[in-house]
């Protein structure tokens, strides 16, 4: 595993991103919990306070959650330990954002923002090539949770690395 001091970084490859419409879409049982969830909780539009990560203690491993901070900035406040080990470091506490040095994190910044900005949840599947772990591959979704505000501003996620299988269309 990496420590604090060692930044990750490179461009993505090998990782699709689209939105989720459909529970036939996922091919891992833990993405598709997740997903369930978030479509049966006030039709599809769950409040901050709606998610209890204790009511999902198997997926727990695997969760991420962000907070938006701003329009252009995030911070990682659930981080998994399989979520770690597959990158190689808990980015719990991170702050990151669209302005970011690092492209990985600049990339990131973005998508998480966008899926807040589209109120969608997203699936991304493909490897973690861009960290020189291309030998993991995953199925990851991303799904907002409004603030009572009637804003997105968390956006949870359940990644599967052990089920990102791509075919040469991405699909």
């Amino acid at each position: 595993m990496m420590n604090d001091d060692q930044e990750v970084s490179g461009e993505l490859h090998e990782v699709v991103r689209r939105e989720l419409t459909d529970a036939g879409q996922l091919r891992s049982p833990m993405t598709r919990h997740l997903f369930e969830w978030w479509q049966s909780t006030r039709g599809g539009c769950p409040l901050r306070n709606d998610f209890d990560v204790l009511d999902h203690r198997k997926l727990i491993p695997y969760l991420h959650l962000y907070q938006i901070l701003s329009s252009d900035e995030i911070q990682l406040r659930i981080n998994g330990e399989a979520v770690a080990g597959a990158f190689g470091r808990s980015w719990a506490g991170r702050i990151v954002s669209v302005t970011s040095e690092k492209p990985f994190h600049a990339d990131l910044a973005h998508y998480i923002l966008s899926v807040a900005q589209t109120e969608k949840p997203h699936l991304c599947v493909g490897t973690l090539a861009h960290i020189d772990r291309g030998f993991v591959r995953f199925e990851s979704i991303d799904c907002p949770l409004w603030g009572e505000d009637g804003t997105v501003s968390h956006v949870v996620g359940c990644f599967d690395p052990q089920c990102g299988e791509m075919d040469q269309d991405g699909d």
